[in-house]
């Protein structure tokens, strides 16, 4: 049985047009129209039975579509389709009788745009070879083209450039008469028709990666890339103001705009909307002269507020409302400031040894306290009780300015000097110390210490309805689930920001020049202050959607704040980051997905709602298998077992090599109640894990192993690998001994899925696919 591609309901958003209050969304062959101020699905249409490449819509709502060998027209329900000869590039409507078309050849062909048939052609494009991709524009009577090639050639009109780009041009998009390009160099650029020469107006340079599409929309241009973003410019001069970020894992492929609104079409399978007003606006940093000239030492962000000491020991307020400061007096200069969760309260820390100073933020008075510390401390509000820690290993509760809990494990040795506190539930501090350790702690008794951070200082740590992230010096978040007062560590991620400070759901730090507010679970950026650096004091401040960053300048004693708050409508239920690199589907019917870049995550059995997020792996788990609703993944060397999105247990193979193995197929299945399985991976072994634990390895002639299954062989169980050399070996095992049972080569190259099962009485029926399309 084929599947036909265009009947696919999930996958790359690959072509996006916004008109009006409907956006239109490609995923393979079929159209997705969805409302754009809801993100509600309206309807679905199949337009093309191969992957839409691009979408056009006329004034009276019909839709043009065009892949690489096929073009088609949906006026309501009813769709034309038909097959061309040479590849579509691009397409638009000439006219609402007319529908103009361009091949990779650069000929403009006119269509009936009601049945398509071909009415004429010109050669309107005079290309030395073939055009990778084009565009056309309708002015009056005239169809405008233009074009580009993998050699990084343009061509608009009669008017062509060489090496316009140092790489291939992935896209070309008209601007009013002039023309953007983009190219896998990662860069935008925007041309003008001077004579008979093409003239560089600005070249956008920001993308980490390439890019793939560009769109003007009123007084800006937008380009997606690659690396999961889009970038707003400034049409007339170039300049990035904003920066688009929403879209899970990477590949924002296309692009669609008007009337002020761009809809982002990513791999994730979503398409998003949003005002470029508002990013721009939410991404532009408010400069406010500072009070004094003496520099700033510590930042803190309140509701309506900002709270600032400097080198004079004077504390002053900010309110954000009217933007006038106030002197709240001489303090100390402080190298901390620590809100408590209401908001009441201020601690002044590291001012002055170990004195600490409490402000009451309305009223403005104060107390002092001394810790009794011979080093330098910190704080962190736990409650109704400021933590603070020192340097020399002393960490004590305080309320009241009188010490009520000792942290004992650091003077039995037990921790590091601590650098981060967070709440643990009733009663409880969870802690990070000076050697990437996190520890809970109740009534100054250690309950469980465990390592985070291979030699690197925690910098923050949280801890959430049985969840707990640790952030440390190394630039990576390690998340551990926390279940009957024991840690299970589920992932390391890298963040790429030495963290300073983390709250609610988002976590910030300095990157070079650059105050990055991450969002915790998708470790996407929420906010970003540009013009400070890492030795500058800075605040956030977290409300639902809505993000407060504020930052000292660089280059002088100025505040910069960013008020940024979400305003995207998604589109769609969006699939893993990267791609599905492996899914099986559980017991009750619903639909569990690996990621290319280690998602995983469980969906409705129609994949229209994500039901479940388990806490993804550093690489890809392609190796999936499933017995009843428990799930195996393996990633690099390690499997998890998890049931109901939370891990159960964990087994590191410690003989595999990370650098030169992956685990990259598996199959389990319910050994007399127990759960049993098996993983190959790229050295071609196979390991059979009985009780979590391994109790043979089994192995052919070393090709990687590419898939894996398994059925019961009469008293022993078949265990089943397909391999890259296109091998099927089969092996009986019974209990922990092994016998290699059978060997054959059905296809001339790697052997992708298998499946088996039991034929009665004694035989086992199995079904492979290889990469020879058999």
């Amino acid at each position: 049985m084929q599947l036909t591609l265009g009947e696919a309901h999930h996958g790359p958003v690959t072509a996006v047009v916004l008109r009006g209050n409907d956006v239109h969304a490609a995923i393979h062959g079929r159209l997705h129209t969805y409302d754009a101020n809801s993100g509600k699905l309206q309807r679905t249409r199949t337009l093309l039975p191969c992957r839409v490449h691009g979408l056009a819509c006329n004034d009276d709502g019909a839709l043009l579509a065009w892949g690489v060998d096929a073009v088609g027209v949906a006026r309501g329900d009813a769709v034309t389709t038909i097959a061309t000869e040479t590849r579509c590039v691009a397409a638009a409507f000439a006219s609402s009788e007319d529908v103009a078309t361009l091949t990779s050849a650069g000929a403009v062909e006119r269509r009936d745009a009601a049945t398509l048939a071909r009415r004429g052609a010109t050669a309107a494009l005079q290309t030395s070879g073939e055009l990778r991709c084009g565009a056309l524009r309708v002015a009056g009577e005239l169809v405008k083209a233009c074009g580009g090639d993998a050699f990084g050639r343009i061509v608009v009109e009669s008017v062509g450039r060489d090496e316009a780009h140092g790489g291939v041009i992935t896209s070309i998009a008209w601007a009013g008469e002039d023309v953007l390009s983009t190219s896998d160099d990662r860069r935008v650029t925007r041309w003008r028709i001077n004579g008979d020469a093409l003239e560089k107006v600005w070249t956008g340079v920001g993308h980490a990666a390439r890019c793939w599409c560009a769109v003007a929309v009123d007084a800006y241009v937008v380009s997606g890339s690659q690396d999961g973003t889009a970038i707003v410019w400034r049409a007339g001069d170039g300049a990035r103001v904003a920066t688009l970020r929403g879209h899970a894992g990477k590949h924002v492929r296309c692009l669609g705009g008007c009337n002020g609104y761009v809809a982002t079409g990513g791999h994730d399978g979503t398409a998003r909307v949003w005002s470029l007003r508002d990013a721009v606006a939410a991404q532009t940093a408010r400069r406010v002269r500072a009070p004094e000239t003496t520099a700033p030492t510590a930042v803190c962000v309140l509701r309506d507020a900002v709270l600032a000491c400097f080198a004079s020991k004077k504390l002053w307020r900010l309110d954000l409302v009217i933007g006038e400061w106030r002197d709240l007096g001489v303090h100390g200069a402080a190298r901390r400031l620590a809100l408590d969760a209401r908001e009441d309260r201020v601690a002044l820390i590291g001012g002055g040894g170990s004195s600490v100073v409490i402000l009451e933020v309305e009223s403005g008075s104060s107390t002092t306290f001394s810790t009794g510390a011979a080093a330098a401390v910190s704080g962190w509000w736990v409650g109704d009780d400021l933590v603070v820690a020192s340097v020399d290993r002393r960490c004590c509760a305080w309320r009241d300015g009188a010490c009520v809990a000792t942290l004992a494990p650091v003077a039995d040795n037990a921790l590091g000097a601590v650098t981060a506190v967070a709440s643990g539930g009733d009663g409880r501090w969870v802690v990070g110390d000076s050697r990437g350790r996190v520890a809970l702690i109740e009534d100054g008794a250690l309950l469980w210490r465990a390592d985070a951070h291979a030699k690197s200082a925690v910098l923050a740590v949280q801890f959430a309805n049985g969840v707990l992230h640790s952030f440390g010096r190394d630039g990576k978040m390690a998340t551990f689930e926390v279940d009957d007062d024991a840690p299970h560590l589920a992932s390391i991620q890298p963040l790429h920001v030495s963290v300073s400070g983390v709250c609610d759901d988002v976590t910030w730090g300095v990157v070079g020049a650059e105050l990055v507010v991450l969002d915790v679970a998708t470790n996407m950026r929420r906010a970003t202050v540009a013009g400070t650096n890492r030795g500058r004091p800075h605040g956030v401040r977290v409300a639902g959607n809505s993000v407060r960053a504020v930052a000292a300048a660089s280059d002088d004693n100025d505040f910069l704040i960013v008020e940024s708050e979400t305003k995207c409508v998604t589109c769609g239920a969006p699939l893993v980051a990267d791609g599905v690199a492996a899914a099986v589907t559980l017991e009750s019917g619903r639909v569990v997905l690996a990621g290319g870049g280690g998602d995983l995550a469980e969906y409705a059995a129609d994949l229209r709602e994500q039901t479940r997020r388990c806490s993804p792996a550093a690489h890809a788990q392609r190796a999936l298998a499933r017995v009843g609703d428990v799930v195996i993944a393996g990633s690099v060397d390690v499997v998890a077992t998890w049931r109901a999105g939370r891990r159960v247990a964990s087994l590191r193979l410690a003989d595999a090599d990370a650098l030169n193995q992956r685990l990259t197929a598996a199959a389990a299945w319910d050994a007399d109640g127990g759960l049993s399985y098996v993983v190959g991976d790229s050295a071609g072994a196979l390991r059979v894990v009985k009780s979590d634990r391994v109790v043979a390895t089994l192995a052919w002639d070393g090709a990687p192993v590419c898939a894996a299954a398994h059925a019961p062989l009469g008293d022993a169980d078949l265990v089943i690998a397909g391999l890259s050399t296109g091998t099927i070996a089969m092996w009986e095992l019974r209990g922990t001994g092994t016998s290699l049972a059978l060997a054959v080569a059905p296809h001339a190259a790697g052997v992708g899925a298998l499946a088996a099962r039991r034929v009665d009485p004694d035989g086992v029926l199995i079904v492979s696919g290889g990469d020879d399309a058999k």
